[in-house]
């Protein structure tokens, strides 16, 4: 089973779109940063004849956007091929660990990475002690409340009771910080947004057709390349608990065929979402700092102590911490 190399070239066109519409809403100020994050994984060596193809194939156009500031980190799937299709493999875990033993290092010959974002955003106790042991600083897969299993093809993930702030996860528990000798990764969760109550309504008829089992929640994580009537919520929650010397994180994530569309998600609301909260922080004084993920990760560990971070103001607040000044990351 191959791929076709021209869907990849689609999506690096694509990604260079990104880059300049980022670039021109960014004129006059700092650069709107971002992590790209590649594929490298069992797929991609099936499909591609090797684990870290799109690095390789297309390695000045990832060491140029670390040229201006963006930040390369990595995006394994588990996906297995089954003979005739392909099948989530999350129970595997000799499977799994091969998958990321491998992408892991085919990725790092081109790109060491340093942070994570695991596929469906599925995560173990195995996933999370296999990083660990591959040296990734942070993985931000977490999407706090978020549990869903897909009947089809059988992807989903659980991330029940998780806090929406930075933590280390527990060694029993990846959805628990630990209360001593957690897992060396910090896990930075996605922030959450209120989902529009008539999407609510909607949603467990759409599950249903597309054979996905999820538990009811008001929450989303964020993606700021969805409609903004997904969004200003969450923009707003930041915004309204900001205090002096006081710091909230936004951390948003969306795929590049997210910005190719013209639907509920596109390269033209990624740009209203962005110039809304531009203008946001604008009208109350904030100052709006963006980061790559290893770059929050940092900035959060410098302003506490690892041993006590703390804890959860309540379970729907954006990430929160603190700092010197009134900002927004």
């Amino acid at each position: 089973m191959r791929a076709r190399p021209e869907n990849w070239q689609r999506t690096v066109r694509t990604l260079g779109g990104l880059v300049r519409k980022l670039e021109s809403i960014a004129t006059g100020g700092e650069p709107l940063k971002v992590t790209f994050l590649i594929r490298s994984d069992t797929f991609m060596k099936v499909a591609f004849g090797e684990y870290a193809y799109s690095a390789g194939v297309s390695y000045s156009f990832f060491d140029g956007l670390r040229s201006k500031c963006h930040e390369i980190g990595w995006h394994p799937h588990m996906w297995r091929w089954s003979g005739d299709r392909w099948l989530a493999e999350l129970r595997d875990n000799q499977f799994i660990k091969g998958c990321l033993v491998n992408g892991y290092q085919f990725l790092h010959d081109f790109f060491p990475p340093t942070s994570v974002r695991i596929g469906w955003n599925f995560m173990s106790n195995e996933i999370m002690h296999t990083l660990e042991s591959l040296g990734l600083q942070t993985d931000f897969s977490a999407q706090p409340g978020i549990k869903f299993q897909e009947l089809t093809q059988g992807y989903g993930c659980d991330w029940v009771g998780t806090r929406t702030t930075p933590y280390f996860p527990s060694r029993h528990d990846y959805r628990q910080p630990a209360s001593e000798d957690g897992i060396k990764i910090l896990e930075m969760p996605i922030t959450c947004t209120e989902t529009p109550r008539f999407v609510r309504y909607a949603r467990p008829l759409a599950d249903r057709f597309r054979r996905i089992n999820r538990s009811p929640t008001r929450h989303e994580p964020m993606n700021i390349a969805k409609n903004p009537i997904f969004n200003r919520d969450g923009f707003q929650r930041a915004l309204n608990g900001l205090e002096h010397k006081h710091t909230r994180y936004i951390l948003t994530a969306f795929h590049p065929s997210d910005v190719a569309s013209s639907g509920l998600f596109s390269l033209r609301y990624l740009e209203q979402n962005l110039r809304h909260l531009l203008a946001l922080c604008r009208r109350q004084g904030v100052q709006l700092t963006t980061m790559t993920a290893t770059e929050a990760a940092d900035d959060f560990l410098a302003h506490h102590d690892p041993l006590r971070i703390p804890k959860d103001p309540d379970s729907t607040a954006l990430n929160s911490a603190g700092d010197d000044s009134q900002r927004l990351a």
